[in-house]
């Protein structure tokens, strides 16, 4: 949930990441992705220190037999151990946490998380750019549709 809400990957992004796409550029820690559309790992995402460090622990509790092209979410069930997580599988995930915390609305999806995180870049400051760029949109009329939600949240005279 936390690299969907801070870095605002797509649920296929999430599934499709392997243990090696955790890398290191200067003292940033960053996940490669490969994106909606894509058939390589080119566009990456840098890593906030809390996220850095929950994803450090996940890695750490899960078997230490683990490779580098391994999926980094992966099934620990018996039958399919060590295989990827299905993008079903991870929406599932993420809806029993919403639930959890309280938040049981179908309005809550997995994706939900990914439009907050392009939203708070934009209530914080980034430019339409750089929240393109962070979103990884590839028209620019696709991140429009953000600050246009952000300025009829501000807008008194609208129900």
């Amino acid at each position: 949930m936390a690299l969907s809400a801070t870095c605002g990957l797509r649920t296929i992004e999430l599934a499709r990441a392997n243990v090696e796409d955790l890398r290191n550029i200067g003292d940033m820690e960053v996940l490669y992705l490969q994106g909606k559309g894509r058939n390589e790992k080119t566009e990456y995402t840098k890593l906030g220190e809390k996220v850095s460090m929950a994803i450090r622990e996940y890695l750490s509790d899960i078997p230490s037999d683990i490779k580098a092209e391994s999926p980094l979410f992966m099934v620990f069930s018996d039958g399919n151990k060590g295989k990827r997580l299905a993008i079903r599988s991870l929406r599932k995930i993420i809806k029993q946490a919403y639930k959890e915390a309280g938040l049981n609305s179908d309005r809550f999806t997995s994706h939900s998380l990914r439009h907050t995180a392009i939203t708070l870049s934009l209530a914080g400051g980034a430019t339409l750019q750089e929240a393109q760029q962070f979103a990884r949109h590839g028209n620019i009329n696709t991140t429009m549709i953000y600050p246009h939600n952000l300025e009829l949240q501000k807008n008194r005279c609208t129900n």
